[in-house]
């Protein structure tokens, strides 16, 4: 933990080797939290399987709403990472305790609202997936008990991102892992009821997970209470205060807003990618839904390098230093590890194949929609880390438009292809969606070349002066 914490402290370059290891230091925790992260949402699945299948698609179901409801507060957590991180850069860390009870006010606050309103319209939501009275019975008794943790997510985001501008990490995944441990014990023993307590079905699962989630809300507190002793005291209550070092109010939420509307258009863009392909033959559809659960780690580990990616650089602008070299260094550590797992992937192929049910399933096809969807994760993956580092430059208009333009432009071009052509297949949906990627992805490329050249030429212009 100091080890990392010093790196952090940091703004000069440490060379090459050093710079690559403080970067992994710092991602490879959060992408293992990550990973027991996908674990926890298992958890649910498998405590209610006793239930009904009803019981299981109306746990899976409202687990996608309740994480588009989620993402709306989480990116709170990139906001104070970016703000913080930046301070730490400019040596104005001492403003941390004061930014933070701040952003927690307002983000609780707007948690509470949307978990009132997802506690009130559960059953509607549910009505428009579908129309199975159980599965509608069960998926709103899981949602209305599961939305109240959205408050304490909003409680809790804002001090993940500070334990990440920090440079903690494994903090994170400490509590993860403890929080996730708490979750199981919790599901099963109240889904399935114990010889002193009754069985509570679907609504146990609910509450064990709720628990689950005070308690990481709890544990981040403390953990950041913890680190926040130092400055205790020594905050202004003017956040402007040197203006030309901090950031504004109005940039921070500007920051937070972007990562969470990005993240809800990536979760819809694969909600519409699939209402495309359930056409296609339910083969191919539960080929690629069982390719994208085995190879999530590709996108943690993306993801994890954006989070890191974001404290270095937002750390560096604050101590007026070249952050350039941190995306490339990301994409280094990045690379290798996505072609180790993909040749695990490949030559494991025999084994998570089954689990999709694919016997009468063309062997080429597999190979085709393989080849393409790991084309189409290598992108994404490249757009998210470039993504995060640019959040540094608070480049939130930008970012905006470009995930309406790419995903503008690939509706265009399905319907073009559908309309015109007549050639849609399910490996030209697919390509069609690899080659957006590809668009987002260089389109990030220049957004970033152009923000470092100006920020060299402003940083020039002010030496000179």
């Amino acid at each position: 933990m100091k080890e990392s914490v010093t790196s952090l402290n940091s703004a000069q370059p440490l060379g090459k080797k050093s710079d690559f290891f403080a970067l992994s230091n710092m991602a490879f925790p959060i992408f293992l939290g990550m990973l027991s992260n996908t674990f926890m949402q298992l958890i649910d699945t498998w405590a209610v399987s006793s239930q009904g299948p009803s019981a299981v698609g109306a746990v899976g179901a409202t687990g996608f709403i309740h994480f588009i409801f989620s993402s709306l507060i989480v990116g709170a957590s990139t906001g104070m990472q970016t703000f913080v991180a930046h301070m730490r850069g400019s040596g104005n860390e001492y403003q941390t305790p004061a930014l933070r009870k701040a952003v927690k006010l307002r983000t609780a606050s707007f948690a509470f609202l949307l978990a009132v309103g997802l506690a009130l319209g559960a059953h509607q939501l549910l009505v428009l997936m579908n129309w199975d009275p159980e599965f509608i019975r069960s998926g709103s008794a899981y949602l209305s008990i599961l939305g109240v943790s959205l408050f304490f997510t909003g409680l809790s985001s804002p001090d993940a991102g500070i334990l990440y501008a920090f440079g903690q990490g494994r903090t994170v995944f400490r509590i993860t892992v403890c929080v996730q441990i708490i979750d199981t014990i919790l599901s099963y023993f109240m889904v399935n009821g114990t010889q002193w307590t009754p069985s509570l079905g679907v609504k146990g699962a609910a509450i064990g997970t709720l628990v689950a989630i005070v308690l990481g809300a709890c544990l981040n507190s403390l953990a950041v209470n913890r680190l926040m002793k130092p400055y205790r005291g020594a905050e202004t209550k003017d956040l402007r205060v040197p203006s030309d070092q901090l950031l504004s109010m109005r940039e921070f939420w500007s920051v937070s807003l972007n990562s969470s509307i990005s993240q809800v258009v990536l979760a819809l863009s694969w909600v519409c990618f699939y209402k495309f392909t359930d056409k296609s033959g339910l083969e191919n559809t539960a080929f690629l839904s069982v390719l994208s659960k085995v190879s999530q780690p590709l996108t943690y580990f993306g993801i994890s390098l954006g989070i890191a990616c974001n404290t270095f650089v937002s750390r560096d602008l604050g101590a007026k230093t070249n952050p350039s070299r941190w995306v490339w260094i990301a994409l280094s550590a990045k690379i290798p590890f996505f072609m180790l797992l993909l040749v695990v992937l490949y030559f494991t192929e025999h084994i998570w194949v089954k689990w999709a049910i694919v016997n009468e399933m063309d062997e080429n096809s597999k190979y085709i929609i393989f080849a393409i969807y790991a084309l189409t994760i290598f992108w994404e993956t490249f757009a998210i880390i470039f993504s995060r580092a640019l959040n540094g430059f608070r480049k939130t208009k930008e970012l905006m438009l470009l995930n309406v333009v790419v995903l503008s432009l690939w509706f265009a071009s399905l319907s073009f292809v559908q309309n015109y052509l007549h050639a849609v297949s399910f490996q030209t949906i697919l390509a069609s969606w690899a080659f957006s990627k590809f668009t987002h992805s260089v389109l990030l490329l220049l957004l970033w070349r152009k923000s470092t050249k100006s920020w060299e030429v402003a940083e020039s212009v002010s030496r000179v002066k």
